[in-house]
């Protein structure tokens, strides 16, 4: 799940929520969002509740889903959800398992700057568009 923080001032997504991923990961040590496999029976929505809340101590009820991002691979896809902190919520940024090194606030513009988990680079131009539309939606 993409979580992002709003500026006070002007409303707009101003930094995004990643996950340093564990080293022991596919491509470990790299830069990514919490998140992952949905369980048997879930929605890609329950799952990246889920997840979010496993990995990052996202609580459900503090964030906004404003989009939904598909990667389609024919036999298989991923999908991630794009949401918005509720500004009043202040989540506890430690790692909350084993599949995270550290969790991190990054400004949107200094994203790209990280060494980011391929398939998250690839998408982040893709993420970040849907994420403005949602946001100019509400």
């Amino acid at each position: 799940m993409l979580v992002a923080s709003l500026d006070a001032i002007t409303g707009t997504a101003s930094h995004v929520l990643l996950q340093h991923r564990a080293l022991w990961s596919h491509q470990g040590g790299t830069w990514g969002i919490p998140g992952g496999a949905i369980a048997t029976g879930e929605t890609a929505l329950e799952g990246a509740l889920r997840e979010a809340g496993e990995e990052a101590g996202i609580r459900s009820e503090h964030i906004r889903v404003v989009g939904t991002v598909v990667l389609d691979h024919g036999m298989w896809s991923y999908t991630t959800q794009l949401a918005i902190l509720d500004s009043l919520a202040r989540p506890v940024l430690e790692a909350q398992d084993a599949e995270s090194i550290e969790l991190r606030w990054v400004p949107i513009d200094e994203v790209p700057r990280y060494e980011l988990l391929s398939a998250f680079g690839e998408q982040w131009p893709i993420y970040l568009a849907a994420l403005r539309r949602g946001l100019q939606r509400q």
